[in-house]
């Protein structure tokens, strides 16, 4: 039985574990993958994949970069562990544990003071981000979306602060969004910061490309009002939101099911 690789640290672990997961969840052999980084001039031989994913070979930064870019991830993708998947602590040395919420806000340098909810959506789509943006508010959520804009501003500079500013970004994912420039540009910035801040919100049954259906996403579809409201507050409480009982006035009409 083969050894691991003496003094290999939790990330070093953590990273071969994730390097299997994602592999997997893209569905390419490590035969492909190491095709990926022979076209990124950064070969790997399957021999030394496979070494990597049992622990028994270390990765180093350039490894780690390819391989992040191979399979169309953050490098943080691989160093830290699913946020929505994990437990509370993660063990970044041996005598360092930090919150998994923590970490990656370390990791992506996130501010201390972000806030509130940025809502990320094709035109197309505007009644579902109005009722959410509604239903966010109601629950004392701050929310931003375009039709905050005031009359002269410079739209493109303002919707970049508050992208960057937001403790959660929800990118409602239909086909318009992901055939819109501008839509898949605020979701590149929130992919970025990795799962702190990106929160994929599925609208409608569509073929969803592999760059978007990789992330665990909240399925509104066919839900009725009650369901979808409940999975968007729960959800959001995940970025440090904290939603209270909703107002019921004003009512928008529910877009889904």
């Amino acid at each position: 039985m083969e050894r691991k690789v003496e003094a290999l640290g939790p990330t070093g672990a953590r990273v071969a574990d994730r390097l299997t997961e994602l592999r997997r969840a893209r569905e390419l052999t490590q035969g492909q993958l190491t095709e990926k980084l022979r076209e990124l001039g950064r070969p790997i031989a399957v021999a030394a994949l496979s070494k990597i994913e049992k622990g028994l070979r270390r990765v180093d930064t350039d490894d780690l970069i390819a391989l992040a870019l191979a399979l169309d991830v953050s490098p943080n993708e691989l160093l830290l562990p699913d946020q929505l998947r994990s437990g509370p602590e993660v063990e970044l040395t041996p005598a360092k544990s930090m919150g998994v919420i923590d970490a990656w806000q370390w990791a992506t340098h996130n501010p201390d003071d972000a806030r509130g909810v940025f809502i990320s959506y094709a035109h197309q789509d505007r009644h579902w981000a109005e009722w959410i943006t509604w239903m966010l508010k109601n629950a004392g959520v701050s929310v931003f979306n375009d039709s905050d804009i005031s009359p002269g501003a410079n739209w493109r500079r303002v919707l970049e602060s508050n992208l960057k500013s937001a403790s959660c970004v929800i990118a409602l994912l239909s086909s318009n969004y992901v055939s819109s420039d501008w839509a898949s540009h605020e979701w590149m910035v929130a992919a970025a910061a990795g799962k702190r801040r990106l929160l994929p919100v599925r609208i409608e049954e569509f073929n969803m490309p592999r760059t978007f259906a990789q992330y665990q996403y909240v399925n509104l579809v066919s839900l009725p009002e009650g369901q979808a409201r409940q999975q968007l507050l729960e959800s959001v409480k995940l970025f440090g939101e904290h939603p209270q009982i909703a107002r019921q006035y004003d009512v928008p009409r529910f877009p889904g099911a």
